[in-house]
């Protein structure tokens, strides 16, 4: 957002920009519209009315052909985490929508289990850490037992990325594919 504000301090004739969070860019957008300037986004998807031109993967068809080849892989049975980058994107919203969707209706017998969203990697980390603190989950190796010292006790920035995947993997033990 700043780098774009910046840039639109220089009135220039357009703007090319990828975004991530689909609702934050509204007010440059607003800005450069009451100044002429045209916005292009590229492979970012926003609601915003003013874009003038937007250039993208057909989210939905490229989800689909996905799930039609991980479904072959799979020989059409099984299980399928998946592991979305973000969970502000219209660009993720779509990937992810498609493929359930083409799973769903067209290979019923593969299921999709739990989807993670990669920005929200620290409200699991936190999950896990109280479900250690409980008793109700060990890291692995480790055998599960209640923390009861309140100094001992995990919090979220204890658990590495590397621990949230063991953990990710021990809750969805039936999982056979990821699709991210």
């Amino acid at each position: 957002v700043n780098i774009l504000d910046e840039e639109l301090a220089r009135y220039p004739q357009a703007v090319g920009i990828s975004i991530i969070d689909s609702q934050s860019c509204d007010v440059q957008f607003d800005l450069a519209a009451e100044n002429g300037i045209s916005v292009v986004t590229y492979d970012s998807l926003s609601d915003y009315q003013n874009i003038m031109a937007k250039i993208s993967t057909d989210n939905d068809a490229a989800a689909g052909e996905a799930a039609d080849r991980l479904a072959q892989a799979m020989q059409d049975e099984g299980e399928v985490m998946i592991f979305a980058h973000d969970s502000r994107s219209l660009t993720t919203q779509e990937r992810v929508d498609g493929f359930v969707q083409k799973m769903e209706t067209e290979h019923p017998q593969v299921t999709v289990g739990n989807i993670y969203y990669l920005d929200e990697l620290d409200e699991l980390k936190q999950t896990a850490a109280d479900e250690i603190n409980a008793g109700t989950y060990a890291k692995e190796g480790e055998t599960p037992a209640p923390v009861t010292d309140e100094e001992s006790q995990l919090t979220a920035e204890d658990i590495s990325d590397e621990e949230i995947m063991d953990y990710i993997f021990a809750k969805n033990p039936d999982a056979a594919a990821i699709y991210g």
